[in-house]
């Protein structure tokens, strides 16, 4: 009895790393270059003042994605997800720019220095085009912007964090992760099954 007791509870665990490790997980590696084609460069710009009255007070959120869990110790694994939505004043549509596991410093200047600015996005031009994409409950993902160029000055005194002068436009590889980030845990699984999948 005991032993069928602890070969449930060994087949109980096994299950439930397999939940963790795999629950949310799009198969976004064989749709990853197909979907990067379709990222385009728009002109945006960004409103003074419209953001918190038509978004949310707090337009700069700060949430965090499962990624997994580690076998040692049963961790969860998880990354961080800085996201910042706006209004662009001429195609009337709402965006989200998105930005993946880049220190917290790097995003707090965000609010000030991008209002009232024009700006170059990169997004994807299907969902550009696509019902129901551009309000305010399903903004379009934003994964790279250009526009800010000149360095600012960040101050932090915690280990991981810049502390000098730092461009707040994405490198090149931070957008290609803010993508495949985006693809693999973000995106609803029922959208990408639509999307891919044609179901």
């Amino acid at each position: 009895m005991n032993k069928i007791l602890y070969g449930l509870f060994c087949v109980g665990c096994v299950l439930l790393i397999y939940k963790y490790s795999y629950a949310h997980k799009n198969d976004s590696d064989r749709y990853l270059d197909s979907y990067k084609l379709g990222i385009k460069p728009i002109r945006v710009l960004v409103p003074k003042g419209i953001l918190s009255s038509n978004i949310d007070n707090d337009y700069i959120n700060y949430r965090n994605y499962k990624k997994g869990i580690s076998l040692i110790g049963f961790k969860g694994l998880s990354g961080h997800i800085y996201s910042y939505d706006f209004l662009d004043s001429a195609s009337k549509k709402n965006f989200r720019i998105y930005l993946f596991d880049v220190p917290y410093s790097k995003t707090t200047n965000l609010r000030s220095l991008l209002p009232e600015k024009p700006l170059i996005v990169y997004a994807n031009q299907d969902e550009l085009k696509m019902e129901g994409y551009g309000v305010k409950e399903n903004p379009i993902p934003v994964f790279s912007f250009q526009g800010v160029a000149e360095p600012v000055h960040i101050t932090s005194q915690a280990p991981e964090a810049i502390d000098g002068y730092e461009s707040l436009e994405p490198t090149n590889a931070e957008y290609l992760h803010n993508v495949e980030t985006y693809l693999k845990y973000i995106m609803p699984g029922d959208e990408f099954k639509r999307r891919f999948y044609g179901i």
